[in-house]
């Protein structure tokens, strides 16, 4: 297992996985935060009419070219397809999933600079409902989960499974199973339910609780 932080428009190795930020949201009134994250994610800088090419973790190969921008905007092909995107925007172009995190310049003015993160997979978790999702990667799983998050950067978790047991189980299933092991051992109803919840703040009393959803088998 292994935590990182993580910066908006950052991509990083988390336990050997590459996870890049493509955006994050905390809402403080609702103590609920949110995270959109680039799995298997490289982070390219494109300037006028350049190419960038490069591969995945499982071989997929990717080309990205930047056509157009300006100080909000940009339009990026990725193989043969090509769309126009704002900055913060993630959407899928070429079989692939890009965020532009920044457009600086402009493309007339002969020194456009765009800055990207791309990849094969996008997850989205939340404090209050999906904090944790299994993803494969080169036949590799890995169990990724939200342990904070603000406006400008979110800690991540991963834990990589080397056995193809690994899986999601719904939270009623583990809730029951706590159960049954609490009172075996004589444990009551209110001990059952405070063991499936989890500070994701990380501070006692600061966080936002969430109820456990992932188990590994």
């Amino acid at each position: 297992e292994d935590t990182e932080e993580i910066d908006l428009g950052e991509s990083k190795y988390v336990n050997f996985l590459s996870v890049g930020l493509a955006g994050s949201d905390e809402i403080v009134a609702l103590r609920r935060i949110t995270v959109d994250l680039i799995i298997d994610s490289r982070s390219i800088n494109l300037r006028n009419s350049t190419t960038v090419s490069g591969e995945f973790e499982d071989g997929t190969d990717y080309s990205v070219t930047l056509i157009n921008s300006s100080e909000f905007n940009a339009e990026i092909k990725v193989g043969s397809e090509t769309k126009l995107l704002e900055e913060k925007d993630t959407t899928p172009i070429g079989g692939f999933y890009v965020s532009l995190i920044r457009a600086m310049s402009s493309f007339e003015a002969g020194n456009a600079s765009v800055d990207i993160l791309i990849g094969p997979k996008l997850i989205d978790l939340a404090s209050n409902s999906n904090v944790s999702e299994l993803v494969s990667v080169n036949n590799t799983d890995y169990l990724v989960d939200l342990a904070s998050a603000s406006d400008n950067n979110t800690i991540i978790r991963v834990k990589k499974c080397e056995k193809a047991s690994a899986k999601i189980v719904d939270e009623e299933t583990l809730i029951e199973a706590t159960t049954e092991e609490n009172e075996a051992v004589g444990g009551t109803a209110a001990e059952n339910e405070s063991v499936n919840e989890t500070d994701i703040g990380g501070e006692s009393g600061g966080g936002i609780l969430k109820k456990t959803s992932v188990g590994m088998l």
